[in-house]
């Protein structure tokens, strides 16, 4: 595991190296402090709980990324801490886990619900006008 974190670290390094050379670094960190703040946010308005859960599974060791994507509710805040990990590329990681997380939401919002729909029957009479 610690391994991983290596690697992505370099691989997160010279994706911020390479960027600020072709964007400039002004740019880079204007991202970086943007996503940032984006995380915070989400932190700031997302439920406690959740953020329990995901320091709880951390702590036992039984953190993986398997166990968080199975428990939807864990998809947000670790979207939010990717955010405020300084480096481009978990910034990219934090916001697909956060579209995911919102296209997951919109999915059960559309679904409609088994109490919503009244079924019933019904039968059409034609009648004759007399003119």
């Amino acid at each position: 595991m610690s391994v991983i974190v290596f690697l992505f670290a370099c691989v997160e390094l010279a994706a911020l190296i390479k960027i600020g050379q072709a964007i400039g670094s002004g740019s880079v960190l204007g991202i970086i402090l943007l996503t940032a703040v984006l995380g915070l946010v989400i932190i700031r308005l997302s439920q406690r709980p959740a953020f329990s859960a995901m320091l709880m599974l951390f702590l036992k060791g039984n953190f993986s990324l398997k166990t968080v994507l199975m428990q939807q509710e864990l998809i947000l805040p670790l979207a939010s801490v990717l955010l405020i990990i300084p480096g481009l590329l978990s910034d990219a990681c934090g916001i697909m886990l956060l579209f995911w997380h919102l296209r997951i939401k919109q999915a059960h919002i559309s679904k409609p619900n088994k109490e919503d729909i009244i079924d019933v029957d019904y039968h059409v009479e034609e009648t004759s006008s007399q003119e």
